[in-house]
């Protein structure tokens, strides 16, 4: 009988994305950490008396996409903007 079991072991690794470095912020600006890699850190900048609204900061997850964004009533936003505090 045949043996056709290969001779080496292989490892499947699922392959990490990258999250998109094109996050923009109207009146604000947008910087990350570690290229956009998993757990890095999008972070979100506004002028004096403009606070970053829902949040001020978003971690890249091993799937390619930055963490959601929720208003406090648990809606889904897509972009983030400077808000007057």
């Amino acid at each position: 009988m045949l043996d056709l079991k290969p001779d080496y072991d292989v490892d499947y690794e699922e392959e990490e994305m990258n999250c998109s470095l094109s996050e923009t912020l109207s009146k604000g600006q947008v910087s990350y950490s570690n290229g956009g890699m998993k757990g890095s850190v999008l972070t979100y900048t506004c002028p004096d008396n403009f606070t970053p609204y829902p949040v001020s900061q978003r971690v890249c997850g091993a799937d390619g996409e930055w963490t959601s964004m929720r208003q406090p009533g648990g809606r889904a936003l897509s972009r983030a903007v400077c808000k007057g505090v």
